[in-house]
């Protein structure tokens, strides 16, 4: 069909046709096809790429070239329902990665790094690749690869999957940045990663908004976003208390203990050998004099059963506990210190679980100096507990703290895996 030439003056109505999936041949290589039904009872079947919208009047367009894809006349993004393809706007943003606000190692890319139809956008590691570049663009689209972050055939459904298609203007290619989040406006769902999961080659989805941190997204704007992740660099510098940020700043990280809420109790951890008391490698831990609370970070392979307890430490890990009866310590909090390196507004997400079998519960309250933002949250019985995500405003200099308490237990067996990252 290379340089036929359809003219659309003389259509009168387009029909949606319909494709079945083989049982077993996976997801379909490409959309319907459309019968145009031309004036004088001839119908024909074209490619999807040249399915014109029902909105669009027959006078509208003068003609449509089907090896090009292109119209005498510019048809903006959006102007049509899903089906008319548009040329894509031009870039409103620098190329830059969708970086998961739940774990910033991840990003959102295209699977196997190709650029046809069909194929699946899923989480994976981080490494730069044009795979990773996205652009937002002021029609409302996310691109990439000269290609339209889409719902899979204009599902409205949770779970419905995201992949990467043909720019049409269509609304299932429309997001919505919102407080973190990307919103697709017509099924008003948001762009997730399912179930907090973060093994590479996870399709992503569309799931209705819950405020989850495995819906925060961090997309290329015109002054890219920094993220400052607890487990990113305790992990550079596990050796300092405070530590550095990953852009050079000092003392922007500190592990401490005290009385929650009350900060002139608040003393800087020391750094405690976790090798000789539990016979382990590739823990970094602080703590005062070795005893609960602490705050330690597993560098290396999973650990199960660390110490003879009822608990793994997985990999990669930021593990903290708060202050136990046991030790004389159930008073002390566990504080996470975040001391700003910018003024302006930041957004907060993070995620704290229970690790031991016996763990009676925690709470956590995070604040900004001496006031209170948050909390007493509770966690008990191994739960998943988010934290946030939530937008605040700082100056620069100024602290955010997460406290980690025992929640009026006795504070034993209170190990959790943590999770935190700001976001400007």
């Amino acid at each position: 069909m290379r340089g036929i030439t359809v003219l659309l003056g003389a259509i009168g109505k387009a029909e949606r046709g319909t494709v079945r999936r083989a049982p077993d041949a996976g997801r379909s290589t490409g959309r319907p096809g459309r019968r145009l039904a031309l004036r004088g009872g001839l119908a024909v079947t074209v490619p999807a790429v040249l399915a014109v919208a029902l909105a669009v009047p027959a006078t509208a367009l003068t003609q449509i070239n089907v090896a090009t894809s292109t119209a005498s006349r510019a048809i903006p993004v959006g102007s049509g329902a899903h089906g008319l393809v548009v040329t894509p706007a031009a870039q409103s943003s620098p190329a830059g990665p969708i970086v998961s606000g739940y774990r910033s190692t991840k990003c959102a890319v295209i699977s196997g790094g190709s650029d046809a139809n069909d194929t699946p956008v899923v989480i994976a590691d981080c490494d730069g690749s044009a795979a990773q570049d996205w652009t937002t663009e002021a029609g409302g689209t996310i691109q990439a690869a000269g290609k339209c972050l889409d719902i899979y055939r204009d599902e409205k459904t949770n779970k419905a999957p995201v992949e990467l298609w043909t720019c049409t203007g269509g609304a299932n290619q429309q997001w919505t940045p919102d407080n973190g989040t990307l919103v697709n406006p017509v099924s008003g769902k948001c762009l997730d990663d399912p179930r907090f999961n973060v093994t590479d080659g996870t399709q992503l989805e569309i799931y209705t908004c819950n405020g989850g941190a495995n819906q925060q997204w961090n997309i290329p704007s015109a002054a890219p976003a920094k993220v400052w992740d607890l487990t990113t660099d305790f992990a550079s510098h596990p050796e300092l208390n405070p530590a550095p940020d990953q852009y050079g700043d000092s003392g922007v990280w500190s592990w401490e203990y005290g009385t929650g809420g009350q900060q002139d109790t608040y003393r800087l951890d020391t750094p405690y050998n976790s090798d000789s008391a539990c016979h382990v490698e590739n823990i970094y831990t602080w703590a005062d004099g070795g005893s609960d609370p602490f705050v330690t970070y597993n560098s290396g392979p999973t650990i199960v059963r660390i110490c003879g307890f009822a608990e793994n430490w997985d990999s990669h890990t930021i593990i903290v506990s708060p202050g136990a009866e046991s030790e004389g310590t159930g008073a002390l909090d566990s504080i996470i210190g975040w001391k700003s390196p910018i003024t302006g507004e930041v957004t907060v997400s993070g995620s704290i679980k229970g690790l031991n079998t016996y763990e009676p519960g925690i709470t956590w309250e995070l604040y900004r100096g001496a006031e209170n933002l948050a909390g007493p949250i509770t966690e008990s019985n191994n739960q998943l507990s988010t934290i946030g995500p939530m937008s605040v405003t700082v100056d620069s200099g100024q602290s955010l703290y997460l406290e980690i308490g025992a929640g009026g237990t006795s504070g034993d067996y209170d190990d959790c895996a943590l999770t935190f990252t700001i976001t400007s």
